[in-house]
């Protein structure tokens, strides 16, 4: 889910399609090459995760290119509504920080996406309380949007979200989202004397 949320919002990716899943299994090797010891010989997670690395940043400069087509073909200033149509056209990025900052962004938002709703998942389901809460804000939220006779979140709506805000802290609170960084006490913790 994560992972076709992310691709969706930096590179239109639709779930589903061919290039999609070909793009996610690439990324799951990848993933394993990242947490794995650093041998970069033929057949190791590592070596694979250097090809699958180089094979996500081909797809990515592939849909750079589409998009450069596309914009010159049209001659229109239309651009999709995602990460790399923005970094294409607002930012003064060269191609290759526009490759890295994507593919940085596409691992550092599934990683840390996927661990936080598991994680909230887990806590939620001890405590029901919370789920009704939450349940109720949202529903009140989607009863005014009904009313508006909007179907998309607006930024006053995310603001409203009061309740999934704590809920969302709480979360990152008990749980570690990043995987092999651990947190280091600030101040002293006096517990049970």
């Amino acid at each position: 889910f994560t992972f076709n949320l992310m691709a969706k919002n930096i590179m239109s990716m639709d779930p589903g399609e061919e290039e999609t899943e070909r793009l996610r299994l690439e990324y799951i090797t990848f993933m394993k090459g990242v947490v794995s010891a650093p041998l970069n010989f033929p057949g190791t997670a590592y070596w694979k995760a250097l090809k699958s690395r180089a094979t996500i940043l081909g797809v990515i400069e592939r849909k750079m290119e589409e998009r450069l087509e596309k914009m010159n073909k049209e001659a229109s200033s239309m651009e999709e509504d995602d990460l790399l149509g923005w970094a294409m056209k607002q930012s003064n990025l060269s191609k290759e920080q526009i490759l890295d900052l994507l593919l940085s962004l596409l691992f550092a938002g599934h990683e840390t996406s996927s661990m936080a709703l598991a994680l909230a998942i887990f806590f939620l389901e001890g405590c029901p309380k919370a789920v009704e809460e939450l349940r109720e804000e949202h529903l009140e939220i989607a009863r005014r949007q009904k009313l508006r006779g909007e179907c998309k979140l607006s930024w006053e709506d995310y603001k409203e979200m009061v309740f999934t805000q704590c809920v969302i802290n709480e979360t990152l609170r008990l749980g570690n989202v990043v995987r092999f960084l651990h947190r280091k006490v600030i101040r002293d913790v006096h517990y049970n004397g």
